[in-house]
């Protein structure tokens, strides 16, 4: 069997009822076998609303875990973020954060919720002790603007 999907609608090409049977099961199965992820729909409109184009977006560089702790890196050009997140109540987590080089600027937590402005201190740390889970993007502007990705918090 060939299943050719062109412009239209996938439907379209199937006319057979044995052919949409089978097509309907692979589905099943699909999603049995490796479902999309919670939140990942979420987290991808997240990030595409909240794309900076003026400025650097940070890459990962490390992502360590555990039960109650992730710690996650992001690193660009001249800057670099280091973030550790630990659960803090049902559904919020603390986020400790570390800018290096260290120097005092604003960091910004956007969230679905909204945005939440902290200043990192001398040493380049700054703290949000209670953030609803869910997609969040961090961003800070000293010489320059730069932001991670959308990530899960």
């Amino acid at each position: 069997m060939v299943i050719v999907v062109g412009a239209g609608d996938a439907t379209d090409a199937l006319t057979d009822p044995a052919d949409q049977e089978v097509v309907e099961r692979l589905r099943i199965l699909c999603d049995e076998i490796d479902p999309v992820p919670a939140g990942l729909a979420d987290t991808v409109g997240f990030a595409l609303e909240h794309t900076d184009p003026g400025g650097e977006t940070l890459r990962p560089v490390t992502q360590g875990a555990d039960d109650r702790s992730r710690v996650r890196v992001f690193g660009g050009a001249d800057t670099t973020i280091l973030i550790s997140v630990v659960e803090s109540g049902a559904v919020t987590v603390r986020v400790d954060g570390w800018v290096a080089p260290a120097a005092a600027c604003r960091v910004r937590l956007r969230t679905t919720a909204g945005v939440l402005e902290v200043s990192a201190n001398a040493a380049g740390r700054f703290t949000y002790a209670a953030v609803r889970r869910g997609p969040a993007k961090i961003s800070l502007c000293g010489k320059d603007c730069v932001s991670t990705p959308a990530l899960r918090l």
